[in-house]
């Protein structure tokens, strides 16, 4: 993971290679989160309702996803 950038809670960072971020947003999509895919940049764009533990849940998910790479 690189060029980690937020703006508020938008979020994005890029991977090595797009079919590292396709990987990541299979298997996030299996799990119910969507995230934005751009090449090998993915963005996270919660909605402003979210509440903090299921922001946490998303980040958990995401961070397991790109530990399976």
């Amino acid at each position: 993971v690189s060029k980690r950038r937020t703006f508020g809670l938008v979020s994005a960072f890029d991977l090595a290679s797009p079919q590292d971020a396709k990987k990541v947003i299979e298997h996030l999509f299996e799990r119910g989160i969507f995230m934005r895919p751009l090449g090998s940049t993915l963005y996270l764009l919660p909605p402003l309702c979210i509440k903090a533990d299921e922001l946490q849940w998303v980040y958990q998910e995401l961070q397991q996803a790109i530990e399976m790479l």
